[in-house]
């Protein structure tokens, strides 16, 4: 009697001890799928980012970024575009196009944060001087002249940005472009009223964030990734 009363107490240890490891084992399944499904999730990769930019040089424009699913996920390419056009002093019109490609360095791998910039800028500048001297050298002399001048400024921009947010994002850059700015331009001027022409001299306009090195680069940035 005593050994089957011993026979049936070892046997539900054995169970029960059974249980109490499948159950461990189980538990500590589930915690390893749940940090993998956490880790996976803070760690997602949202590539594309398509969104605005305003500040200088771009004043509004579009902005399209791409990061890259190699050299773990730290490089994205970027291109930014804006047209507009400002009248920085009487008489003078200047109508602006903005392009700029690079890439972007993030220091974290997630997409997202601090991170370094260069790239290419293309200031494209269509000019209009108007109520400018008109002389003919054949002693005929107007002050109601018109001129007309393009002018491209090619820059080698340097930036440091942070990027925030998941779906919907929004940046900040600063850093500047350097380039050469003219001072002068030597533009064909005609006469609305007397009708002669002739070459004059004109001062680069002062479009804000130029100067005689390149341009200053300062914008905020907001978009939707994906």
């Amino acid at each position: 009697m005593k050994n089957s009363i011993t026979l049936i107490l070892l046997c539900f240890s054995i169970s029960f001890h059974a249980q109490d490891t499948q159950g461990a084992s189980e538990l500590q399944n589930t915690e390893v799928i749940s940090m993998a499904t956490t880790d996976s999730l803070q760690t997602k990769i949202r590539r594309l980012s398509v969104g605005a930019k305003i500040g200088m040089p771009n004043i509004v424009g579009g902005s399209v970024e791409f990061i890259l699913p190699v050299l773990n996920n730290h490089l994205a390419p970027y291109a930014d575009f804006s047209g507009f056009d400002i009248n920085p002093e009487k008489g003078t019109e200047v109508g602006l196009s903005y392009t700029e490609f690079g890439v972007n360095y993030y220091f974290k791998n997630t997409g997202k944060g601090l991170y370094i910039s260069g790239g290419l800028g293309n200031l494209s500048t269509d000019l209009t001087f108007s109520n400018i001297e008109v002389d003919d050298n054949l002693g005929q002399i107007a002050n109601d002249g018109v001129g007309t001048t393009k002018e491209t400024i090619a820059t080698t921009n340097l930036k440091l940005g942070i990027k925030t947010g998941l779906r919907f994002y929004f940046r900040f850059e600063l850093g500047y472009g350097f380039g050469d700015i003219p001072d002068l331009l030597e533009i064909n001027a005609k006469s609305t009223s007397l009708g002669i022409s002739g070459k004059t001299t004109q001062e680069f306009p002062e479009i804000p964030g130029l100067s005689d090195g390149g341009v200053i680069i300062g914008n905020i940035g907001f978009g939707l990734s994906f």
